[in-house]
């Protein structure tokens, strides 16, 4: 509230899920699932497993205690006195660049644990429609309210990130395309094969992707792309970006498996402990 206070005012009208954020807590979907075991919520100190977010500062700088699998990193570093401690606790990360910017070994498994929802999600049985999924910050600023509505207008579903993670991954599971400004939105998407573009709801030209969704990219080994919104509003220009998602789609799918296939391995510690 106190960082981010004029988003989630907008984001309670019309009532919602209030100061809910669907791709932390799809922590809550995912652990259970992979670890076959029920998981409950505790605050950072006294946790035993880090995993969905971009909490590794977080954790390095309030006294996190748990193992970490597969969570991320919200910029290049951390103070290396931070580090040392906490080094060995590391089970997976989400992506190359953490890995190598926080020095830790070559060989830590890499992945966002989002990508297993593919291992247990059921199928969709048909696709239709056009999700966006944007990044809750688009609600605090009147312009991104404003293309909101007007993509709802031309037909567009909106998720809301305060959508409850389930019925946010049966959403994806069942959509012809996403464009999404939250990096979730598009982790789920290449997990469940749906197309899907990164677009900037901000005026102006796109600018670069912050730290985390690059060093995403670089562990499914896709090079880093951001559209503007507008680019979805025409049925020419919606049907090129859908084009280029499918093929990112069908050159991520094989390096997604392997992510997933390891993310699994890595947890076996957290299955084992009572």
């Amino acid at each position: 509230m106190r960082d981010r206070g004029r988003g989630w005012v907008h984001l309670l009208r019309p009532a919602s899920r209030a100061f809910t954020n669907h791709g932390d807590e799809l922590n809550e979907y995912v652990l259970p699932n992979v670890l076959e075991r029920e998981v409950t919520w505790a605050p950072i100190g006294q946790e035993d497993v880090l995993a969905i977010g971009s909490v590794v500062g977080l954790y390095a700088t309030q006294g996190g205690r748990g193992l970490i699998w597969g969570s991320g990193a919200a910029a290049t570093q951390i103070d290396p006195a931070l580090m040392t401690p906490i080094r060995d606790r590391f089970l997976a990360i989400r992506g190359p660049n953490a890995r190598r910017d926080l020095g830790l070994p070559a060989d830590l498994p890499l992945g966002d644990p989002g990508l297993t929802v593919r291992a247990f999600h059921p199928a969709a049985r048909r696709r239709s429609g056009t999700l966006v999924v944007p990044h809750f910050n688009v609600y605090a600023s009147a312009t991104g309210r404003r293309k909101l509505a007007e993509l709802r207008t031309m037909g567009y579903t909106i998720m809301s990130p305060t959508t409850a993670p389930r019925e946010m991954v049966t959403a994806i599971a069942g959509a012809e395309r996403v464009i999404s400004s939250g990096m979730h939105g598009i982790i789920l998407s290449h997990a469940l094969r749906t197309p899907v573009s990164a677009i900037t709801f901000s005026d102006g030209a796109p600018t670069a992707l912050p730290y985390k969704y690059s060093d995403y990219n670089a562990s499914v080994g896709l090079d880093d792309r951001l559209h503007s919104w507008t680019v979805g509003l025409s049925e020419t220009e919606m049907a090129g970006l859908t084009e280029t998602a499918v093929t990112e789609n069908d050159a991520v799918d094989a390096r997604i498996d392997e992510l997933v296939s390891g993310l699994y391995k890595s947890a076996a510690p957290l299955r084992s402990r009572s």
